[in-house]
């Protein structure tokens, strides 16, 4: 693995994590650093799966320069490990005062009335 792999690796992570926070709607409660991290490990998973399968070996005189296969399956691989990330978090409660909390119907008492 050359330098310019991992150098891509790590810039292709930390952006798809960033924007893959932003790219799922509504208040989550994913930690915002949870996601550029995720991306970084599943950017460099993508980068050692294309060297294992032989694919994009540099040669010649761009020898560091990862090529455009190896950056789609890393921004790939960060995608789809940065949505699942954030999905499976679940939403954060909303306690915006604008969307009242409602209260589970178990909690409510039956009134209290004549019996017939």
């Amino acid at each position: 693995m050359t330098v310019g792999s991992l150098l891509s690796a790590l810039a292709v992570g930390a952006l798809v994590g960033a924007l893959g926070r932003l790219a799922i709607p509504g208040p989550r409660r994913v930690p915002r650093w949870l996601g550029p991290t995720i991306g970084v490990a599943a950017a460099l998973a993508g980068t050692i799966a294309t060297r294992l399968a032989g694919v994009d070996i540099d040669t010649g005189a761009d020898a560091g320069v990862p090529g455009l296969r190896e950056l789609l399956v890393q921004t790939g691989a960060a995608g789809a490990a940065v949505g699942f990330a954030v999905t499976a978090t679940g939403r954060a409660p909303r306690t915006h005062p604008r969307y009242p909390t409602a209260e589970p119907s178990s909690s409510r008492r039956p009134q209290e009335g004549p019996t017939r």
